[in-house]
């Protein structure tokens, strides 16, 4: 079951497994890992990765150089 695990992202975008891994390792580094999951994608397609009361974090990760550009909001 865990090869069959890791053969399904081979066939996943690999832009969206660079974000996935960067949100999975910044809940596994957090300080309280179930108040960091609580506040991870609070609705689906939701314009932030975490919010949580009036905080919010969009968490931007990359393979190679890359330009974000950011808002106000």
């Amino acid at each position: 079951a865990l090869v069959e695990l890791f053969r399904s992202f081979e066939s996943a975008p690999v832009t969206s497994a660079i974000g996935l891994w960067s949100e999975l390792f910044v809940l596994g580094r957090s300080a309280d890992v179930t108040l960091a999951a609580s506040a991870w994608h609070e609705l689906p397609n939701y314009r932030y990765d975490f919010a949580h009361g009036e905080a919010r974090i969009d968490l931007k990760a990359a393979s190679g150089p890359r330009e974000h550009h950011f808002s106000l909001d």
